[in-house]
């Protein structure tokens, strides 16, 4: 079919930017509504999910590819003379992928438990986002729906597996996996790792159901009473399943407790390996239960007595905050002292800069390459800015509080005395971490005692905050350390 029904081609005619940002006709898009060509027949059937006359797609597509499509069993008779879609179809990252109607897109659509949620949506795109495309060999996608991680992930040469517990999911995924000639992608239906019995991974992806509600009403959506139920089993469930070395992505909401926040809850999910992992939580958005209840009430329609309800039984449950977040979980290659780690992520943060974050970090905790370590060259990053409470003393302003603030990739905030100006000044990409101790030093500007190891802590600090990078040195240099290295428990204390 000659339709341009291409991704740059649909975000040109809907005039938008990418295609989460999409609104159906029916909600009130006033962009690519017409039905004057063929890639606005494609809109209407595949994504607004309404029917077209079949004179006009004889016209448009011909008989030997009308044909084609109804063959695969995406168009059905809708009425006299007109079709509509079976399922919605829309070209996204390179695939084409179909999912499912939704029951409030059409009348007589049943609503139904097993629904295959769509790969268009923000909080979909957050999550495939989240996760690296750099190369793996045995990935799995827990909760896959219609498999689109799983599908990136073969296209990059990884041996994948989608999982969901609904054989609808997996039908769709199959067919995903067709429909892109992706041979590399295996769906299979069971309950999380169940359905890939006895087999480890090195990476392991998830964006499971996380709405709390009483009862399941919708599988795709509903995460148990806390909202919690399948990410905590997904993440007890990784010692039996990630390799050493690997590391697991997972997109959620979940929830900070007056006893103890979600990453330490992480930790004790994870049972009596939990001391085999780092724990890396990116937090994207934080409510409190009244701050999320009021806008599901103003935006969502709650009604005003039920958004309190829920507000009183999450106090019951000690909650203090629902934190939307993506969760990276590391296993050691190697025995070594855990991490635990809570940041918060600025928005639309490519992941290659996380992942080369994580993977620095584990360089500068490997404990037998401090050589290597202090060869590196760090760089400040452009967006971070100094700021000072100075005092009066002797009839001169002196220094009393030194701040480093930042926006990008995280939003950080770090306290520091004085003295340590000096040393980010000279973080400049050309001075070794070696002679930077050095430098300083010779400067007056520290006390001849500190000693090196002071400065290296100081830098991994700073690279922990995404403060500074090492761009003048070569990044695969430290990733064949970096897998084998060790995590720090140190926080963003002063140097």
């Amino acid at each position: 079919m000659r339709c341009e029904y291409t991704e740059p081609a649909l975000l040109r005619r809907l005039g938008i930017a990418a295609l989460h940002e999409f609104v159906a006709r029916r909600d009130g898009r006033t962009t690519g509504t017409s039905l004057d060509d063929p890639l606005d027949a494609c809109v209407r059937l595949f994504l607004d999910a309404e029917s077209v006359p079949d004179g006009l797609l004889e016209e448009w597509w011909g008989t030997e590819a009308l044909a084609a499509v109804r063959a695969t069993g995406l168009l059905e008779t809708a009425s006299h003379e007109s079709s509509w879609a079976t399922a919605l179809c829309y070209p996204i990252d390179g695939f084409w992928l179909a999912s499912d109607v939704a029951a409030s897109m059409r009348d007589g659509v049943p609503e139904r438990l097993d629904i295959v949620y769509p790969a268009m949506t923000t909080n979909t795109r957050r999550f495939l986002d989240s996760v690296p495309e750099t190369p793996c060999e045995r990935f799995l996608e827990l909760c896959g729906g219609t498999g689109a991680a799983a599908l990136r992930a073969a296209r990059g040469g990884a041996a994948a597996w989608t999982t969901d517990i609904t054989e609808r999911s997996t039908h769709f995924a199959t067919f995903n996996a067709a429909l892109n000639a992706v041979p590399g992608c295996v769906a299979c239906t069971g309950d999380l790792y169940a359905a890939v019995p006895r087999q480890t991974f090195d990476r392991i992806v998830a964006h499971p159901p996380y709405v709390a509600t009483p009862t399941t009403r919708l599988i795709f959506r509903d995460g148990g009473a806390d909202g919690e139920a399948v990410t905590q089993r997904i993440i007890a469930g990784l010692p039996g399943a990630l390799t050493r070395g690997g590391r697991s992505y997972v997109t959620c909401m979940a929830t900070d407790r007056s006893d103890s926040p979600l990453e330490q809850r992480i930790r004790g999910w994870l049972g009596p390996a939990g001391d085999e992992f780092d724990v890396n939580v990116f937090v994207r958005t934080s409510f409190t239960p009244a701050e999320y209840y009021e806008r599901a009430a103003a935006d969502k329609g709650m009604p005003v007595a039920e958004s309190q309800e829920w507000v009183r039984y999450f106090e019951r449950l000690a909650v203090t905050h629902l934190v939307y977040a993506s969760i990276v979980l590391e296993r050691h290659r190697t025995p070594r002292a855990p991490c635990t780690r809570r940041r918060i992520r600025a928005a639309d943060v490519p992941q290659i800069v996380i992942e080369r974050m994580l993977d620095w970090e584990g360089l500068f905790a490997e404990p037998v390459t401090p050589s290597q370590v202090s060869a590196l060259r760090p760089q400040l990053r452009p967006t971070v800015r100094l700021a000072a409470q100075l005092r009066a003393e002797c009839g001169m302003w002196v220094p009393e509080v030194t701040l480093l603030e930042n926006a990008s990739p995280l939003r950080v905030q770090v306290e520091m005395p004085p003295a340590a100006a000096a040393v980010v000044a000279r973080m400049d990409g050309t001075v070794p971490i070696s002679a930077l101790h050095a430098d300083v030093v010779s400067r007056g500007e520290l006390p001849t005692g500190a000693a090196p190891e002071e400065v290296r802590r100081f830098v991994h600090q700073l690279l922990s905050a995404g403060m500074i990078e090492f761009p003048n040195d070569e990044a695969g240099g430290g990733s064949a350390l970096v897998h084998e290295s060790d995590r720090h428990r140190d926080g963003m204390g002063a140097y």
